[in-house]
């Protein structure tokens, strides 16, 4: 499922020991996705462009934008819509897999996948990697999951864990 994004969330649940991804568009479609420590190892070199087993580059991501890029917003505060539909259903989906879609577009595309059904299809964008990228360091954070992130992934050192 691949739309415009208006609103993401990441946060830690203690008693799921999870990180919950929510995603709502535009159009009032709320996509929920459970992360686990597990992929959380993967998912981060994957929204630099790198392979995650050889961390070697997949694909470039481009930025060519500021970091308060007026064409790109998210909104602040996550307030599901009173009249959301779920395309993947109410229950979070848990997230098996990820990939790099092959596509003739100037932005490469990230699959993140359960093991089976759909999945969310996300345009790297670089200002929507870098919100991904800072709540999901956050959430990370107050996961206190002993990670020990590596600098290349572009998390700042305050929320390196050791």
């Amino acid at each position: 499922m691949s739309q415009a994004i208006k609103q993401l969330q990441l946060s830690y649940h203690n008693t799921e020991d999870r990180i919950l991804l929510t995603i709502a568009t535009p159009t009032n479609q709320v996509m929920k996705a459970w992360i686990t420590r597990r992929y959380v190892k993967i998912l981060l070199p994957a929204l630099q462009g790198l392979n995650p087993e050889t961390l070697k580059p997949m694909v470039e991501i481009a930025d060519h934008t500021s970091v308060n890029d007026p064409a790109y917003k998210l909104d602040d505060q996550f307030n599901e819509p009173e009249n959301a539909r779920y395309p993947l259903g109410e229950e979070p989906i848990i997230l098996n897999s990820l990939r790099f879609v092959k596509q003739d577009k100037p932005m490469p595309r990230l699959a993140l996948e359960p093991k089976s059904g759909s999945g969310i299809l996300l345009n790297l964008y670089p200002p929507f990697v870098r919100a991904l990228q800072s709540q999901l360091a956050n959430a990370i954070f107050k996961a206190d999951w002993q990670l020990d992130l590596d600098p290349m992934v572009g998390f700042a050192s305050s929320h390196r864990l050791q």
